[in-house]
């Protein structure tokens, strides 16, 4: 994020919203549910040729589709913004057939998470496009798009000038560390920022706002990955941390570290103002993020505000 970050012109009902399987693939019964669900929220939809594919088995369609789904998509002025229906695994094997000329030029409107995370990182980096950590149209939408949800969802993609973050009523934002930081807001799944050392992609932290979050790991797992962000240089730089939804991380075995404990241990020692307990990624309900936003993080108190450059 070397230049000014583009905040992609906001959707308004009645657009055109294109769906794009960039990683695994979804079953058939759920592509007539992805396209009810987005029209119910007032938006025309245009299916990419990789929603009903499948390659390898964990593919959804070949390298060539998916990228080509996603070049034809940005490139078109009749979608103004692309919602990803799943993650699963395949995004990295379509960087390097990105026209990132053609996405830098056309910013839109960018949703999904897990491992869309590697998009993200090209999107907002390279492309200096703020895109969006929300729900994914088969794997939320269609089965656990609650009210929540559905409001966290559209107050990001709509957002003004300013977004105050509110986590469930029901759970509060914890404090790891106290302190002040701002900065652009990176991040996504812990695992995939981890894969993106050594890559064109490369995670870029120094002067940001971090986001972690993560699925199905035991937590020593989690604790390598976090040295791995450490002992890559990735945490000393950073502004602030934001440590969302890390669903079922539990310990291997009786005796071993909980969760937060691990935090305690890794990431405590930092003195970096940190927050834990937010609730955006694989768990439900979920909130969304706009990745590469301006971030005020108020971990004394659990705030977190947006706002646009």
């Amino acid at each position: 994020m070397n230049s000014a970050m583009v905040f992609p012109k906001t959707l308004k009902k009645g657009d055109t919203v294109g769906l794009v399987a960039p990683a695994s693939p979804i079953p058939k019964e759920n592509i007539s549910r992805c396209r009810e669900v987005v029209e119910s929220l007032g938006f025309k939809v245009i299916m990419g040729r990789s929603v009903d594919k499948s390659y390898l088995g964990y593919l959804s369609g070949d390298d060539d589709v998916r990228a080509g789904d996603m070049n034809e998509m940005f490139e078109s002025k009749d979608i103004d913004g692309i919602f990803c229906v799943r993650g699963g695994y395949g995004s990295c094997r379509i960087v390097d057939k990105l026209e990132l000329d053609i996405i830098r030029a056309n910013p839109k409107v960018f949703v999904g998470y897990s491992d869309v995370t590697i998009l993200h990182l090209v999107f907002n980096q390279i492309c200096n496009m703020i895109t969006f950590h929300g729900p994914m149209v088969s794997s939320n939408m269609i089965s656990e798009f609650d009210d929540y949800t559905r409001k966290s969802f559209m107050d990001t993609l709509l957002m003004q000038r300013e977004l105050e973050f509110q986590n469930p009523e029901n759970k509060r934002i914890m404090t790891l560390n106290e302190g002040y930081g701002n900065g652009a807001l990176v991040g996504g799944n812990l695992c995939l920022l981890a894969t993106s050392i050594g890559t064109s992609y490369e995670l870029e932290t120094k002067g940001k706002i971090l986001f972690l979050e993560e699925l199905n790991e035991v937590t020593y797992k989690v604790d390598r990955l976090l040295q791995q962000l450490k002992h890559s240089g990735k945490l000393s730089e950073v502004k602030g941390i934001i440590l969302g939804g890390f669903e079922k991380c539990n310990p291997e075995h009786e005796g071993d570290a909980t969760l937060v404990e691990v935090f305690r241990d890794v990431i405590k020692p930092l003195n970096i103002p940190t927050v834990y307990n937010v609730e955006v990624g694989h768990g439900f309900p979920t909130a969304s993020l706009p990745l590469g936003a301006r971030c005020e993080l108020d971990a004394t108190n659990g705030k977190i505000r947006f706002s646009r450059y």
